[in-house]
Order: structure tokens, then C-alpha cells, then sequence
């Protein structure tokens, strides 16, 4: 107890513990040292307990020395309890704590005063800078945190038109008809409801199809398409600036179908060519860049689409939707880097299911100066509205951007960000509140992602705003994610402009580890590429680019490199590839860092502009040690046996009994009291009675921290973006709007 006090005192004593906490942003992992003349205090990994929108209440083990030089002098250690802010930036693949208030501290055999003393004195140091944590080991450790979220309901298990060939082939998406509109100064029309280049030459009455594959060529903007030479030079002059190259020479001249409906391919080269995978229950085919499987014992095929899995007795269907937590349990057994690792992600219950589960509930965030913008919307003629069944909530048809009429006011979510005026036209102005009546948004609203922008905190100066991935796109769906709402929304057709809404279907999506979601996969590339480029304010008349993909622009990087037999697809790296294998570039992830909304004025956090202190550095030592809910102290040994710290040091536990079935993500075990702010009454100054065994939940939480520092090649880990933590009710909440 006297050494106890001793270290108390001096760290009590000390004028500040010298935290220069942005220092730490050049520290990658935990525990964290902070040093001082007098003291040495290591902190070790938060072990989050809520996350309710951007705040995050958690708890941290930590231990005081008071002579760091001084190996045989014994450390004190404690527990702390926690809120923070979130900020995160998804882009870098970090994120950090900010604000943090420490409610609690624990320390053994101190009094109340001594420890009230410690507590505001950590947190005037912890609250000087940002503290970093990576966005991966944060979105693993709140596996056995409570999220506070609804769950998304009402996406369409619609199945899509399925569409088989035994060639390679590649699907047009065409918004229904085809809709021809002029272009400036030419003979030349567009098919504008389309992201593929299709062009119309009135001259010769031909279609043209242009891709980097070649040019095709077509009586009809349905096809048949037939690879062709070059096009007049009309038809040429016509193709956008910034369009990849159109290539006469590729070897590959894949054959061109044409869906105007939701449709998917799955194209064989030749017909299905089946190994064996996992435990030998399952066969895949390895002559297809899409996941197709064939189950043994039932010769059931399965396919990947969009995040979902469809079932047939054969490939000619008819194919039902099958719930990814409802799969036979062969697919649990596909090695996590084997060539179909990355599927993984889209089997409920697997460790790379829960984390991208987990990435759907933690925000993007940026900080927002408040004001007046000079943001402009543009409408087809005058701004014209539909109410949206349900609710009473209208939106603006005739233009591109998410403008939302509520209670008389009109809102226009852009970005990330949500604006308010009372004219449609504007001007507009940094919301500081995001409007309640969003929620009962239903998902067969084209403006139903508007949903997933949220307002975190407010301060005279700026907005703090943030987004879940489903704004983008991404959404939980029992156990796993999946790309889309699987609605069908109606594009606006008008005299002048033609608006395209978010299609779930006919890109040929895929979620991999590290890249997240990435569009056109295999031979379809070639043909996706040439809508996604151009001048946009000269085109924006006639180039269909926005809207096919996400808000305002945003679409998923395009992956080129076409996957062979045998290869890891599991450890994709972060980067897109050209057909050479070089990294390609892809625009930001951040909409919050994206060029194509110019007007829009941000406050960067000065994240990372720290000198580095070499008093603060990473502690260097295992980060093993947690504390339970009461604010006992536990180590785990490489051995998987458990320690408690009690007065006399660190006391072997009995083995833990095998663990209970993982539960669902945002839920709580049976067991585990509800997690939150810690008990107000401070516990006795005499240690608890130790556990007959290791408190049930640590070695669950053990398991998803060591998860989050598993080296970023390593294999079963996906990416954690962007775009997944729980939105805060708009109605209320401390600093929350």
C-alpha cells in the first residue's frame, strides 16, 4: 500500500505528465507510454462498451511506475472509464478519440480524493490532441460492444433477371428504353440513359459501342453488338475528354449483352470447370470472375451477386435469394486464403462477415464550417416535388442532388453534408441539425440514403457531420453486407436532362478484404470505364456519369486485373489494377475529401501535424492487458491461460470453459450485464474477490483485438472503411443534433 501511494502521490504532485498526445499520431500500436521525470504511465487498448453515433463510452486498462528506469519497481495497476468522440478518416485507415472525458478511475488502495485527483488530471492530459487508433482495430474491437442502431429492414429480396453465357461476355446496362439526346455541334446523339459510351450516327444510321476493348457496332442500341472497326470521325469527335483510350488492337473481343431491367451476368469461359474447396462439400468454378459453387451432396449451384446469394437446382434456374445466415455450413469452411477467400465476407457468422458487419456502424467524419455556402442546385425547369409515401417528407425529382422539402423547409443533403434554405433555389447554409423526419425514410425512396448523414456535435465555429457506408451503398443484411437497397428506382427523363438513380444490379459487384466494394470486375471493365470520365460540366448535359453509383459522383474504384486459377483473391491489396498489374488510380473513398463539390468549405482537425516527443512513444511491450466491467485488472499469457493482478502481483486463473457460440453483431450475450457508464458508487479500497475464472467476455474481446492487429497482408480481414457504427437518434442526445 505504501508503494501504492508513493506512485500516487508523485504522479499527483507532478505539475502536468508532459502528454505532447500529438506525438502519438506517429504510434501505430498499443499499449501507449507516457513518460515524465517522475512517472511512467502506460495506457492500454480502450475496450469499447456503447457506441451511440460518433460517441464511444469504454473502458482502458492502464499501469503507473514510478521509476521507469527501474525495472524492479513494481507497477501500479488501474482502470479507467471513458467518453469519447470518434473522428475518423477512412481513406487513411484511422480514426481517432477526441474529447475524452474520463468519468472513473480505479486504482488500488487510494482514497477518494486521490483518485478524483488522478482522474481530472488524465483527462486534462488525454483531451490535449486526438488520440489515434487504427480504423481496423477499432472496428474489431466493437464486436462485444453495444451498437445502438436500427437495423436496416425493407430491402427488396427481389431476385434479378440472372443471365448465363458460356463465352466471355459483358452486360450493358440500359436504363429501360433507350433515350437519345443531341450533342452540341454534331450529328451524333448519345444514349444517355446508359453509363456505357453508346453513340448514335444519324449520317449512316448506326449504334456504336465504345469500350477499351474496341468499338462495336449495332443497328439497334439493344444490339446485337458486333466488334467493328473505327467509326466515322464524327462519332469519334464525339467520345468525351478523359475517356480511356478506345483500343482497335485488344486480343479480347468479349460478346456484348444488353440488360434493361436488373440484370446479372455470370459468363464461363467454355462451360463450368468445378474443383473442390473448403471441407470438399462445395466445388467452385474456376473458369469465371463471378463466385459461383456447386454443393456436392445436392448439386445446388450458388452464385454471389451484389452481396446476395441466389440458389438453383442447375443454371437454368429459376434462382431463389438465400439468406447468407441460412447457407449450408460448407461455405464457413473456405479457407480464408484460399482463390475464394474473399466470400467470406458474405457468410454470416464468419470472423470476416462480423467485421464488415461492425464497419457498417462506424462514420465517416468531418468537421463542417458553419455558414452560408454559395452550393447551387440545378433543376430541369422549376423545382418540382413528390411526397414520399408514409411520410412527410417530399423530394425534388428534376434534379440530381438529394433536395428534401420538410415542415416548410427545404434540405438539401450533399456530400456528407446536410444544407437548409427556404427557397429550393437557395442559398444555402451548413445545417446544424439533422431533420427527424429522415428516419421514415423508407429504402424504395431514391433519397432514402440521405438516411445514413448525420450531425454528431455542434460548436460556434463548425458542424460535426458524418455518414455510414449506407450512403454509399453498404448495408448489414443478416449477418453480412450487401451492395444496394435491390430496388429499382425510376430514372428522371426531362426535355433537357436526364437524371440516373443508384442501381443495385448489372455492374457485377464484389466486397474484397482491404478494397471494400469495387464495380466492373472481369471483362465488363472495359465498357463501365468510358462512363465514368469526361468533363463534367461540359458533358453534363449528354455524359450519364453520376448517379448509376452513389451521391453526387461517387462510385467504388473499378478493379482490372481479371482473376486466374489459384490466386488469393482473399489478400487483395487496397489498390485498383490496370490489366498490367500496376496500381491504378482511384478517386477518394472520403466524399469528404472529393474535388467535385468545389463550393463546399471544410475545417480539416489538424490530425498528424505533431512533432514527435520522444518522451511519448509506443510502449513497446504485448498489449495483453484488460479490465472487466467492475475494473478488475486480467492479463493473457501466450499460453491462452488468464492472470488477475492482486496486491501480491499477477495470480494464475483456471482455464476459461469453452466458449459460447459467437452472437450477432449489436447484440448481447445472455450473460454479460448491459454495457454503459460504469456504477457511480466507487467499489471498496480493499481488491474484490478474485473470480473462480476468467470473467466471461475477455476472451472475446482478447479475440477481436488480436484481430484488429493482424498485419494488413494478412489474410480473413476486411477492409475497414467506408463507407459502420450506430447513427445517433436525430431527436436527441448529449452534443448531438
Amino acid at each position: 500500500m505504501r508503494r501504492t501511494l508513493r506512485i500516487c502521490s508523485i504522479v499527483f504532485a507532478a505539475p502536468a505528465l508532459a502528454l505532447s498526445l500529438s506525438s502519438l499520431l506517429a504510434a501505430t500500436d498499443w499499449p501507449l507510454r507516457f513518460q515524465t521525470d517522475l512517472a511512467e504511465v502506460v495506457v492500454y487498448q480502450p475496450q469499447p462498451d456503447v457506441l451511440d453515433g460518433s460517441t464511444l463510452t469504454g473502458r482502458a486498462a492502464f499501469s503507473v511506475r514510478a521509476d521507469a528506469t527501474d525495472r524492479e519497481t513494481a507497477a501500479v495497476f488501474g482502470a479507467l472509464w471513458f467518453d469519447a468522440q470518434v473522428r475518423t478518416d477512412r481513406d487513411a485507415g484511422q480514426a481517432w478519440l477526441d474529447g475524452i472525458q474520463v468519468s472513473r478511475v480505479r486504482l488500488p488502495d487510494t482514497t477518494d480524493e486521490q483518485a478524483e485527483a488522478f482522474r481530472e488530471r488524465i483527462e486534462r492530459e488525454l483531451r490535449r490532441q486526438p488520440i489515434p487508433i487504427a480504423l481496423e482495430g477499432l472496428v474489431a474491437s466493437l464486436e462485444t460492444a453495444e451498437l445502438r442502431r436500427e437495423v436496416d429492414t425493407g430491402l427488396s429480396t427481389a431476385t434479378p433477371a440472372i443471365r448465363i453465357e458460356y463465352e466471355p461476355a459483358v452486360l450493358v446496362v440500359v436504363d429501360r428504353e433507350p433515350q437519345l439526346r443531341a450533342i452540341p455541334n454534331s450529328k451524333v446523339r448519345r444514349v444517355v440513359n446508359s453509363p456505357a459510351l453508346i453513340l448514335h450516327d444519324e449520317a449512316t444510321d448506326t449504334y456504336w459501342l465504345g469500350s477499351s476493348y474496341g468499338w462495336y457496332s449495332a443497328a439497334s442500341a439493344k444490339g446485337p453488338w458486333s466488334p467493328a472497326g473505327q467509326p466515322p470521325q464524327a462519332v469519334r469527335d464525339a467520345v468525351p475528354d478523359g475517356a480511356p483510350k478506345i483500343s482497335a488492337s485488344s486480343p479480347v473481343k468479349p460478346k456484348v449483352l444488353v440488360a434493361t431491367e436488373p440484370s446479372e451476368l455470370l459468363a464461363f469461359d467454355g462451360q463450368p470447370e468445378l474443383a473442390p474447396i473448403g471441407d470438399g462439400a462445395l466445388l467452385y468454378a474456376t473458369n469465371t470472375a463471378s463466385d459461383a459453387f456447386v454443393e456436392v451432396e445436392t448439386g445446388r449451384w450458388f452464385v454471389l451477386l451484389a452481396g446476395r446469394w441466389f440458389a438453383a437446382a442447375s443454371l437454368d434456374g429459376p434462382w431463389n435469394l438465400v439468406r447468407s445466415d441460412q447457407l449450408p455450413a460448407a461455405f464457413s469452411t473456405i479457407a480464408p486464403d484460399s482463390t475464394k477467400g474473399s466470400v467470406r465476407v458474405h457468410v454470416a457468422g464468419t470472423p470476416e462477415a462480423t467485421d464488415a458487419v461492425l464497419d457498417t456502424w462506424v462514420p465517416q467524419t468531418a468537421a463542417i464550417t458553419r455558414g452560408p455556402t454559395d452550393l447551387a442546385v440545378t433543376y430541369d425547369g422549376e423545382s418540382r416535388f413528390e411526397k414520399i409515401a408514409g411520410t412527410d417528407v417530399a423530394y425534388a425529382v428534376n434534379t440530381e442532388s438529394d433536395v428534401l422539402k420538410i415542415d416548410g423547409r427545404f434540405y438539401l443533403c450533399q456530400s456528407g453534408v446536410w444544407y437548409v434554405s427556404d427557397s429550393p433555389e437557395g442559398p444555402w447554409e451548413v445545417s446544424d441539425h439533422r431533420p427527424d423526419a429522415v428516419d421514415s425514410l423508407p429504402p424504395s425512396t431514391p433519397v432514402y440514403r440521405t438516411k445514413y448523414v448525420y450531425v454528431y456535435d455542434v460548436t460556434p465555429s463548425v458542424v460535426w457531420v458524418g455518414y455510414l457506408p449506407g450512403y454509399v451503398g453498404c448495408y448489414p443484411w443478416y449477418g453480412s453486407v450487401v451492395w444496394g437497397t435491390g430496388w429499382y428506382y425510376p430514372a428522371y427523363y426531362g426535355p433537357t436532362y436526364y437524371y440516373p438513380r443508384f442501381w443495385t444490379w448489372g455492374f457485377n459487384v464484389h466486397y474484397y478484404p482491404f478494397s471494400g466494394w469495387s464495380i466492373g470486375f472481369g471483362y465488363s471493365h472495359g465498357f463501365l470505364g468510358l462512363g465514368y470520365y469526361g468533363d463534367y460540366q461540359r458533358y453534363a448535359y449528354y455524359a450519364p456519369c453520376r448517379g448509376w453509383y452513389g451521391p453526387g459522383g461517387y462510385r467504388p474504384p473499378v478493379h482490372y486485373k481479371l482473376p486466374r486459377a489459384g490466386e488469393r483473391v482473399g489478400v487483395r491489396p487496397a489498390a485498383s489494377y490496370t490489366s498490367r498489374g500496376k496500381p491504378a488510380w482511384t478517386p477518394p473513398q472520403n466524399l469528404y475529401r472529393r474535388p467535385l463539390d468545389g463550393p463546399r468549405r471544410e475545417l480539416r482537425p489538424p490530425f498528424g501535424t505533431g512533432t514527435k516527443s520522444p518522451g511519448v512513444r509506443s510502449a513497446n511491450r504485448p498489449n495483453d492487458v484488460y479490465v472487466d466491467r467492475e475494473g478488475q485488472v486480467f492479463r493473457r499469457r501466450t499460453d491462452g491461460s488468464w492472470e488477475q493482478r492482486d496486491r501480491s502481483g499477477w495470480r494464475e486463473l483456471p482455464r476459461a470453459t469453452p466458449a459460447t457460440p459467437p452472437r450477432a453483431p449489436g447484440t448481447r450475450s445472455p450473460e454479460q450485464p448491459r454495457p454503459g457508464t460504469p456504477p457511480t458508487t466507487r467499489p471498496p479500497s480493499a481488491a474484490p474477490k478474485p473470480p473462480a475464472a476468467v470473467p466471461k467476455g475477455l476472451e472475446r474481446e482478447h479475440g477481436a483485438r488480436a484481430r484488429g492487429a493482424a498485419p494488413r497482408g494478412a489474410p480473413a480481414r476486411p477492409r475497414s472503411s467506408g463507407t459502420k457504427a450506430p447513427a445517433p437518434r436525430s431527436s436527441g442526445g448529449k452534443g448531438r443534433r
